[in-house]
């Protein structure tokens, strides 16, 4: 018989390259730019790198999907003592 198997244990972790803070890996994604797409990163950070790549200063993202993204990565800091 089939079914669904779950993964025990702590989640997967990745490491964000730009700030360095390692996160569940579901809290990572690529940050898709007109010159392909960069490393996996948090989405502090795809925040920080879009707005000097548009030379804008956005608080946070226009996009649901995005700034729910980057608002799971400031609890993430917050849990783990980090500073957002």
């Amino acid at each position: 018989m089939g079914g669904v198997f779950f993964r025990e244990g702590p989640p997967m972790m990745k490491h964000c390259p730009e700030c360095g803070v390692d996160y569940p890996e579901g809290l990572l994604s690529a940050l898709v730019t007109s010159g392909g797409t960069t490393a996996w990163v948090c989405g502090i950070c795809a925040l920080e790198i879009s707005n000097r790549l548009f030379g804008v200063r956005r608080q946070k993202f226009q996009g649901e999907v995005a700034e729910d993204l980057r608002q799971a990565a400031i609890r993430w800091r917050r849990k783990i003592g980090v500073q957002p």
